[in-house]
């Protein structure tokens, strides 16, 4: 319940949310992906919203992995994204989070694997959305579309950048399987079969991030939390930006009930630093000082191109939906690490 009880402080803290969950009202909601972490993390706020007596939604929650303990508001379909069973129910709004985990990437997931998920997954839900949703649809994409930014790049990535990843790379299928999801979320909305926008996600920090795979936010916490000395096995330099992923909420539920229909819309940090300057400040985390060391080796992670920039243009989001970043980098990582000292 730790994990709870931060979010619930943080909800509690921004007044933003309590206007959210006046969207929320007593509306119906499909979630896929509901075990990852966006899916937690937007799960309980919902549980938040309904302590407060401030929204009483109803909610089916697809997961594909993990079991998720049904609430007696909500229930829970065990199934892939590219086959489940449908229930025979109309809902309100769609939460379409589901996509190929971190965690599958680490462990070494085949590239046309990925992109058949994406592609097969998107078709079967927005098919779906089509026959069941009646109101608005929220798609995640990710900023992977892109493909990988050299080191020249130094400024941020607009909605409107005209680069795709190399069809030859052994590691485009996510990035290309995303691509095809909005393409086909696109073309749905067109057709007036669907009403939904793009949320195209960059990097994100806070509780129930990885500290085991290739984040490296999450495994310099996990570093600093056990007093290791925190490990850069590139050189620092790419450049990076992180959104809290309490704000993370805000911002996809928002674009959620107030998004234009067939738009894509940035979310992330529009706040960039270097991996370097990164483990600089984790290290300063939890007022202690732990070492920094740079092995000056590949800048490639598992399953994932070379990049040196990621750091999103967030304008968009900024002026047509009000959107804010309610929490720096520095106290997103020291709530961070409280909370894994805590595990």
């Amino acid at each position: 319940r730790k994990f709870e009880g931060i979010c619930f402080s943080f909800f509690d803290k921004h007044p933003p949310f309590q206007k959210l969950a006046g969207d929320v009202c007593s509306q119906s909601f499909f979630v896929t992906g509901g075990s990852g972490v966006f899916g937690q993390w937007i799960l309980t706020f919902f549980d938040w919203a309904k302590s407060r007596k401030l929204a009483s939604p109803q909610l089916t929650v697809l997961s594909r992995r993990q079991p998720i303990s049904p609430k007696c508001y909500w229930n829970v379909l065990r199934g892939d994204i590219t086959d489940f069973q449908a229930p025979d129910r109309n809902y309100d709004y769609l939460i379409h989070l589901a996509a190929p985990s971190a965690q599958d990437t680490f462990a070494g997931m085949e590239d046309r694997e990925k992109f058949k998920q994406l592609f097969n997954g998107a078709e079967r839900i927005l098919a779906f959305a089509e026959k069941y949703i009646e109101k608005r649809s929220l798609i995640t994409s990710s900023g992977a579309i892109y493909g990988g930014f050299g080191r020249d790049r130094s400024h941020p990535i607009g909605e409107d950048e005209r680069l795709a990843p190399l069809f030859s790379s052994e590691v485009a299928g996510f990035a290309l399987g995303k691509r095809a999801l909005e393409m086909l979320t696109s073309d749905a909305c067109r057709r007036g079969g669907v009403d939904a926008s793009i949320a195209r996600c960059f990097g994100f920090v806070g509780p129930k991030l990885p500290t085991n795979l290739h984040y490296a936010a999450g495994n310099f916490i996990a570093d600093a939390v056990a007093r290791k000395a925190l490990i850069i096995n590139g050189d620092g330099s790419p450049v990076r930006s992180f959104m809290y992923l309490g704000d993370m909420v805000l911002w996809l539920l928002t674009i959620l009930f107030h998004g234009s229909t067939g738009s894509d819309y940035n979310v992330g940090s529009a706040n960039p630093i270097t991996i370097h300057d990164l483990a600089q400040l984790v290290a300063r985390v939890g007022g202690r000082q732990s070492e920094v060391r740079t092995l000056c080796g590949s800048n490639k992670s598992v399953g994932n191109p070379s990049n040196y920039y990621y750091v999103p243009d967030t304008t968009k989001a900024r002026e047509q939906l009000d959107l804010l970043e309610l929490t720096s980098l520095e106290e997103a990582l020291n709530i961070f690490f409280e909370y894994q000292s805590k595990c």
